[in-house]
């Protein structure tokens, strides 16, 4: 029993034996790994730094080279060659005659030089500095001018619309205005073609009414002139109302006996009568009174006399109107649209001194007799006669003289 508890005590300190010279062998075998990768990377990185190392000396050989061919050495090629100092001062004086104000006559080293063209350089940059701040300042002008512009275009052509729509709308109006107007020259054209109508009737009508008065007419003055003469045989002729107290036939003038006191007026007409044989009355002309006096008037002669037997002394004076012992009485019948109106004559009677009354009397001297129609009616509504009126009828039955507007105007016309 100890003998096999020997042996395996034995066995299992070679087996620990074994087990620690192996982790021991591994261990070893881990460093000598660490070790190599270590040596390695040593290895590379020496590598890279190497290769790092001629790419610079090729950078710095690269611009050797360069600034050998500014400063001039021999050979541009060899960046370890000897500079030239006459190629030197010769590329100086070059720098000197190009630019005097920079590379002065004590300036010999281009150590020297250097700073005086960086100080121009920079001076130079200052001033491109400055032209690109007014550039700068300019572009913003020009931008702000761009922007104006725009903005003016923007307005132009927005009036430019504007004044458009403004012109379409007028255009647009005169049209309507135009069409209107248009519709309206028709319908005058229209109204024009029935007014001729209407005035061609008119006219004709007028026409026929006209030679229906003027038939009218003529009959009453036939009537009026037959009534007229069968009255003047009941008047004996008309007293004479004065007579001519002296006449010039030279200067037209005459003067007669009718004065202020026996109703003359100025315009008052008379006609002058010279009585020959057998009482017949030779008419010499007519008179117009000019200037009234109390007993006497001056007057004018208006007929051209005869030169041998001239008006003169003593020729009596006729006037059917005037009575210088009373005042005429008249009555007026019909309308008198002539040169005198009715008023008118009313006026010319009362300044002759005669009286104007509406209706026919007994006392009535005479009645003047217009045209067809009643003063006091319309256009229009019916007209009447005047010898068909009950005045006219009266005048007759009174035995009153039947005048015309003519036979007044002529006696008492001023």
């Amino acid at each position: 029993m100890h003998r096999e508890s020997g042996a395996v005590h034995v066995h299992v300190f070679w087996l620990i034996f074994f087990f620690l010279i192996a982790a021991a062998g591994w261990a070893a075998f881990m460093v000598q790994s660490d070790a190599r990768a270590a040596a390695e990377s040593d290895w590379a990185g020496a590598i890279e730094n190497e290769k790092k190392a001629l790419d610079r000396i090729d950078e710095l050989a690269q611009e050797t080279a360069a600034i050998s061919q500014v400063v001039g050495f021999r050979d541009p090629d060899d960046a370890l060659s000897n500079t030239v100092r006459t190629v030197i001062e010769g590329q100086i004086q070059n720098l000197r005659d190009a630019h005097p104000t920079i590379v002065t006559e004590e300036k010999t080293t281009l150590q020297d030089i250097l700073p005086s063209f960086v100080a121009a350089f920079d001076q130079q940059r200052q001033l491109v500095t400055a032209r690109e701040g007014d550039i700068t300042n300019r572009e913003g002008q020009i931008t702000s001018l761009e922007a104006s512009r725009d903005q003016i275009q923007t307005d132009l052509q927005q009036q430019i619309r504007d004044k458009d729509s403004q012109l379409q709308a007028a255009n647009a109006r005169a049209d309507q205005q135009e069409r209107d107007l248009q519709a309206r020259i028709d319908d005058l054209r229209q109204r024009e073609q029935q007014l001729e109508g209407e005035v061609t009737n008119l006219k004709a009508e007028h026409a026929t009414q006209v030679e229906e008065m003027t038939s009218n007419v003529r009959d009453r003055d036939a009537r009026i002139a037959g009534q007229a003469a069968k009255l003047r045989i009941l008047y004996p002729e008309d007293k004479p109302d004065g007579a001519v107290i002296d006449a010039d036939p030279r200067t037209m003038t005459a003067f007669v006996d009718i004065g202020r006191r026996d109703g003359a007026q100025e315009g008052l007409r008379f006609t002058a009568y010279h009585i020959g044989k057998g009482g017949v009355r030779e008419p010499k002309g007519t008179v117009k009174v000019s200037e009234v006096f109390d007993t006497y008037s001056k007057a004018i002669i208006e007929t051209p006399q005869d030169r041998f037997e001239p008006m003169g002394k003593g020729d009596i004076l006729v006037n059917p109107l005037f009575d210088r012992d009373r005042s005429k009485i008249f009555v007026f019948v019909g309308r008198f649209p002539g040169r005198y109106n009715q008023e008118q004559l009313k006026l010319m009677i009362a300044a002759a001194g005669g009286e104007v009354r509406t209706e026919v009397g007994a006392d009535t001297d005479f009645l003047i007799v217009g045209e067809v129609g009643d003063p006091t009616l319309e256009e229009g509504e019916a007209q009447i006669d005047p010898t068909q009126t009950q005045e006219y009828q009266k005048a007759l039955r009174y035995g009153v003289q039947i005048l015309s507007a003519n036979d007044v105007i002529r006696y008492v016309r001023s």
